[in-house]
């Protein structure tokens, strides 16, 4: 596309007529030069009345010149004129330029999240009314949500089509591909997993190919969709799973179909077999006792959390699943732009995989799994990079390598799925398969926004807010109701560890406890074991002693607590529960659903692991989401999403919805604090940012302990959650209070808003802007605009990552990056997760574990400055292994001890956190500061993912959490010492002074550089 001239186009325009140099820019693309497509030059004079003296059909390759445009000023298009007739919705809706692309990449992204949610939907919809049916539904949801897209009338409305056609159609997939395999034996499996995969490949073809034909979306929908309504036929000709027939009690129907199977394949089944179908003991076992088969399993999916081996390999499983699919979609979404014809590059990339299944089916059984796996992930990588540094001139060779990618992924998906039943137990097969797979759908919920990775220059105001004193009336007024906003992110993010927390309960007693029990009558160590803990003796909270006679301690049997004696009891052989009693009166959602005991243990931790995952994901859209639409609704918009996702958790009717609101809160409420925190960086100059920082983290952690004293006044979980989130609607009003970001404003055009922003700033700070400044901010939009017009260099920002790579020193420096960001990450939310189970009073410890973040801020301060970053990140996770370390072999009883080496602990991570996101920014040059400093905080992501699930360890041995802990902070702090020292370094702007850092005598850093990293922090 390009920008319209309306003053020269003809009424039949062509993309590239004569005259077209003269009013727009051209870049370099490659080999070639191309138009502009959102800038056009500026006008010297009224074109349109030049052109009017001239006769009725002007001749516009003289009429349109050179002289008529100004070539020095370059303005933004409100038209535009495409290359083609080939029409997507950028077309249809005029979705151009940079500050809607993230608009383009949204649509797969909203798709993979649609399939995210919707697959555990599917599968529990499978198991409920059959493969067959669920099949032949997802195909008819799938099929009317495509039609309905086809008709959309605006871009929202494709969005919601595009989330709800995954989501009601997900199991199309799934529940065809579980048909298939329960359909065969399993010596045909491998054969018949190989021919689906087969035909999803041609499907991918065959989209390719109409797409080519028609061009058109609206017709290309219409052209893939309206054949599905055919598979309606499938619940006529096809049949339904016999072992899903079985599992249900079916067995008349599944003999029907075992049968007709024989008759069809020419074989007459022998009467034995036919036997062992319908007295089959593993079946009647299942229809009989459906329950206790439910608690092995749940029982049994804990086991992989005692084993070292098991737990490791489900992390390195779920690690490869997530990279694997990124990689995966990130190829086949990304092999339109490749080069050359985006049509026959789809298609060319997606014919690929059929020769990859083939090498796939042979590969396996010769060169084993895991030689199979890790040889096709290396081929993947290495054509990945080579293509990186290829140029574009030899597009036939970049095509080359981007379909050896694809081949070499394609392989690794395939293997991935055999490899990781493989390798864990039955019982636990299908649980962990279902895991990995799950958490492989974040790589492709983020895949569709790789095309958006391209660097961008901030603007630079610091002139501007010098003159504007850089902590004023203004600034401050607005620092208090952002922190107020911080405040309730806190609360947001903090709210599971209570809603989700642990109680204490044992079993009820039959004929013993009426409807109003206590927790601990007098007779309750004749019916229930006793267990010591942390030197006092507890009552087992899952078992009980068997009754020794039924009959008597029944629940219709009269209450006398004469008749719980110790004679009434058998103290050597011990029951399961069937109820519970609680201690006092706090409810959370293990009250609520009784999710008791150790098989239950799990989705009490895994609330908090989903919050995470649901941050994760946030993160990865909010960014894109506060660059289009601007800091503070970006801000408004998430918390009322929030709000509206905290009050439905609040009236949760199941564990199952209650989780899903879990997820969609941080997902779409993210944006809470990352807006807050850059709204609030935007608005203060350079020397006063990290003071501004400082102020915004403790009101983080006053909003924490806020939540601590809201649970320990409420005790409800519904009531928690009701209290912590409803005032956040308060914040509508920032909408009236809060000013926009006058960096944002500028980089979108809007100068006269700007303006209007530091001119009340400055009135309110009582300062009289300059002339000279004003002038500065009106034009410097403009500017900055006609540079990136011209700028036909190539990206920068590609150049210096590849000699990252190149460069030992700071490939080094980034790989530990990344490892201390994960292992303080882990810390601090893991030691925030555990500070409720420390001993004595849980609300006192959670609030004081969050106040003592309040002087490691002042702590950090200071620290930085006087001993400088290298010692004072080494010596405080040095420091923080240590506390976790003595707390783990403190003998129990001295409640106030530990409390004490747990708030140390708590204190030098929280350092340790701080200061970590300064020194990433100095260790890296200028060019990539930004960049990688984002991608190492992306990834310390995984630790706080996996910081919820440390309550688990207790089950292997109670002091194994604490020692994971010091273990991963002792180890960052010795590999952190590899880094060199940045106090008083002047920044690095190019590889060789990153490189170079700590090598040379130290230079004085200026007023100018001194802020510099403040300010990418």
């Amino acid at each position: 596309m390009r920008c319209r001239i309306q003053e020269c186009e003809e009424p039949e325009t062509s993309f590239q007529p004569g005259w077209l140099s003269y009013a727009v820019p051209f870049q370099q693309k490659g080999s070639a030069k191309v138009p502009s497509r959102c800038l056009r030059y500026g006008h010297v004079n009224n074109i349109s009345q030049q052109l009017g003296s001239n006769s009725s059909t002007p001749d516009h390759n003289t009429t349109c010149s050179t002289e008529l445009f100004n070539r020095s000023s370059t303005v933004r298009c409100d038209r535009w004129v495409y290359e083609g007739a080939r029409s997507t919705i950028l077309r249809e809706w005029d979705i151009t330029c940079e500050d809607n692309q993230w608009a383009l990449t949204m649509v797969g992204t909203v798709n993979n999240v649609g399939q995210f949610i919707g697959m555990p939907i599917a599968g529990v919809v499978s198991d409920r009314i059959g493969r067959k049916k669920a099949l032949v539904l997802a195909v008819l949801l799938s099929a009317v949500m495509g039609i309905a897209r086809s008709l959309a009338w605006s871009y929202m409305s494709f969005l919601t089509f595009e989330f709800l056609d995954p989501l009601c159609g997900s199991g199309l997939y799934t529940a065809g591909f579980v048909l298939g395999m329960e359909l065969v034996g399993p010596q045909g499996r491998v054969f018949a997993g190989s021919i689906i995969s087969v035909f999803y490949t041609i499907g991918e073809v065959i989209l390719g190919v109409v797409s080519l034909w028609l061009q058109k979306w609206r017709l290309i929908l219409r052209a893939l969709y309206f054949p599905a309504f055919l598979c309606i036929a499938h619940y006529w000709l096809a049949t339904e799973s016999v072992r899903w027939l079985l599992t249900k009690g079916r067995l008349e129907e599944a003999r029907d179909i075992i049968l007709k199977a024989a008759t069809t394949n020419g074989i007459e089944l022998s009467q034995q077999s036919l036997s062992k179908i319908e007295f089959s003991a593993e079946i009647r076992d299942k229809i009989g006792n459906p329950q206790k088969d439910k608690n092995s399993r749940n029982g049994s999916l804990m086991r992989i959390f005692q084993s070292k081996i098991l737990l490791r390999r489900l992390l390195s499983s779920a690690f490869c699943w997530f990279s694997i699919t990124f990689v995966f979609f990130g190829l086949s979404l990304n092999s339109v732009l490749v080069g050359g014809n985006q049509f026959t590059n789809f298609i060319l990339v997606a014919l690929i995989e059929l020769p990859a299944y083939v090498v796939f089916y042979f590969a396996m059984d010769r060169l084993g799994r895991k030689c199979t796996l890790c040889l096709s992930l290396i081929l993947s990588g290495v054509s990945c990079i080579s293509f990186a540094f290829l140029p574009t001139e030899l597009g036939l060779v970049q095509l080359l390598l981007f379909m050896l990618g694809k081949f070499g992924i394609t392989i690794s998906f395939a293997v991935v799925f055999v490899f990781t039943a493989e390798l864990f137990p039955t019982e636990l097969r299908h649980s962990t398969l279902a895991c990995c797979s799950m958490l492989g759908r974040i790589g492709s919920v983020i895949a569709p926004q790789t095309p958006l990775l391209i660097f961008k220059t901030a603007m630079d105001l610091d002139e501007v807010l010098d003159e504007l004193k850089h902590f004023g009336k203004f600034q401050a007024t607005n620092y208090l109701l952002l922190s107020v906003a911080i405040l309730f992110a806190a609360m947001f993010e903090a709210s599971f560890i209570f809603t989700a927390g642990d109680l204490n309960y044992r079993c009820r007693i039959p004929g013993c406890d009426g409807k109003e029990a206590t927790f601990r009558p007098d007779w309750l160590q004749n019916a229930v074991p006793f267990y010591q803990h942390d030197g006092r003796s507890v009552p087992r909270r899952c078992l009980r002693y068997e009754p020794r006679n039924s009959s008597f301690l029944s629940e219709n049997a009269e209450l006398n607590d004469s008749s719980c004696s110790p004679e009434s009891f058998d103290n050597n052989s011990v029951t399961s529960c069937e109820g519970w009693v609680y201690d006092g009166e706090e409810t959370t959602i293990l009250r609520e659903w009784d999710l008791t005991c150790e098989e239950n243990l799990w989705k009490l931790t895994i609330v908090g692991t989903v919050n995470n995952i649901g941050q994760f994901v946030g993160l990865s859209v909010v960014g894109l989401v506060s660059d289009r639409i601007g800091r503070k609704t970006t801000l408004i918009a998430s918390m009322i999403l929030s709000c509206l996702m905290g009050v439905a958790r609040s009236i949760a009717w199941s564990y199952e919805i209650f989780l899903l609101f879990e997820f969609l809160d941080p997902a779409l409420g993210t944006g809470v604090y990352t807006s807050a925190l850059v709204l609030g960086m935007e608005l203060v100059g350079p020397r006063s940012r990290v003071f501004a920082a400082t102020m915004i983290t403790s009101f983080y952690a006053i909003g924490q302990a806020l939540t601590g004293i809201i649970a320990w006044w409420l005790q409800n979980w519904r009531l928690i959650l009701r209290a912590s989130y409803l005032p956040s609607l308060l914040c509508i009003s920032y909408y009236w209070f809060i000013p926009e970001s006058v960096r944002w404003l500028l980089t979108k055009k809007r100068t006269k808003e700007a303006s209007d922003i530091i001119l009340s700033a400055a009135r309110k700070n009582g300062v009289c802007l300059s002339e000279h400044v004003m002038r500065k901010i009106r034009t410097s939009s403009e500017q900055k605009e006609t540079e990136e017009g011209f700028d036909g260099s190539g990206s920068p920002w590609k150049a210096a990552l590849s000699q990252v790579f190149k460069s030992k020193t700071l490939l080094m420096r980034l790989t530990i990056c990344i490892v201390c960001w994960v292992s303080i990450t882990f810390v601090y939310f893991g030691l925030t997760v555990i500070s409720v189970s420390v001993g004595g009073n849980k609300y006192t410890s959670f609030i004081l574990a969050a106040l003592i973040e309040l002087p490691a801020y002042v702590a950090t301060y200071l620290s930085m400055n006087r001993f400088g970053r290298k010692f004072s990140l080494c010596s405080t996770l040095l420091i923080s292994g240590i506390p976790c370390t003595a707390f783990a072999f403190l003998p129990p009883g001295l409640d106030w001890v530990r409390l004490l080496l747990f708030l140390a602990g708590k204190f030098a991570i929280t350092i340790s956190y701080t200061v970590m996101y300064v020194y990433n920014a100095e260790l890296f040059p200028t060019q990539l500061r930004h960049s990688l400093l984002g991608a190492c905080v992306m990834f310390g992501q995984i630790g706080s993912i996996l910081a919820p699930q440390t309550p688990l360890l207790d089950e292997v041995m109670e002091s194994l959490p604490l020692l994971l802990f010091s273990a991963m902070s002792v180890f960052s702090g010795l590999l952190a010492l590899y880094f060199p020292e940045t106090l008083n370094a002047k920044l690095p702007d190019t590889i060789e002074e990153a490189e170079n850092i700590g090598k040379h005598k130290r230079h004085i850093i200026n007023d100018e550089s001194k802020y510099e990293v403040q300010q990418d922090v």
